[in-house]
């Protein structure tokens, strides 16, 4: 649950595609009319919101027979220790600062709902195929003669890359291609690197385009 819309999209596009089932809450209130209905296995609450804080809304949740035990992790671009101890105080399970880290964010799901992550297995071939491919690849990004997009369109991708969020920017990868023939190089390195989940390497790569 989270007021901006920005935010509920990037959540939502992850969790969706990880096979979730997912309902979305605009305020607290919203919240607790949403969960009696949803009944979920988990909640994503954002602690700063309209009509009712994610504090009392979780207060509220815990008095719900059927919502007592639900897993609730806190959302908050606050990271004082004095917040992480309100929201336990108030029923929460764990804390997740925002922006919001992918991998954190995966963690807390393993951890809470006992889930267990499958990876895609390689085999050796693969591999050596990989590190092949990545050698090539820093060549390339170090390559004077790649063209790289406006300052404006790297730090938006790197913010993206900052939020773990992999579809956003393969959209914009899409716009950008579109945009100038000249950037294929770039954009086609940068497409592989987010289809292969690589968010550091991702980083790395935007940073050493940065004019």
């Amino acid at each position: 649950m989270d007021d901006h819309e920005v935010n509920r999209a990037m959540l939502h596009r992850l969790l969706f595609h990880l096979g979730f089932e997912i309902a979305e809450a605009t305020d607290g209130e919203d919240c607790l009319h949403k969960a009696q209905e949803f009944l979920p296995d988990i909640i994503l609450m954002d602690l700063l919101m309209p009509v009712m804080n994610g504090w009392e809304a979780t207060r509220r949740l815990r008095q719900l027979p059927e919502l007592k035990d639900t897993v609730i992790l806190a959302l908050s671009a606050n990271v004082y220790e004095t917040t992480k101890q309100e929201s336990i105080l108030a029923g929460c399970d764990n804390f997740l600062t925002k922006p919001i880290q992918t991998n954190e964010l995966l963690e807390l799901l393993r951890l809470h709902l006992r889930l267990e992550w499958v990876y895609e297995e390689r085999s050796p071939t693969k591999k050596r195929i990989d590190q092949t491919a990545k050698a090539s690849s820093e060549i390339a990004a170090a390559d004077s003669r790649m063209v790289s997009p406006a300052s404006e369109s790297v730090l938006a991708l790197l913010r993206l890359a900052a939020m773990g969020d992999i579809e956003a920017i393969l959209e914009e990868t899409a716009k950008l291609e579109h945009s100038d023939a000249t950037l294929v190089p770039f954009v086609h390195h940068l497409r592989q690197l987010a289809k292969g989940f690589q968010l550091k390497q991702i980083r790395d790569f935007l940073k050493q385009h940065l004019s």
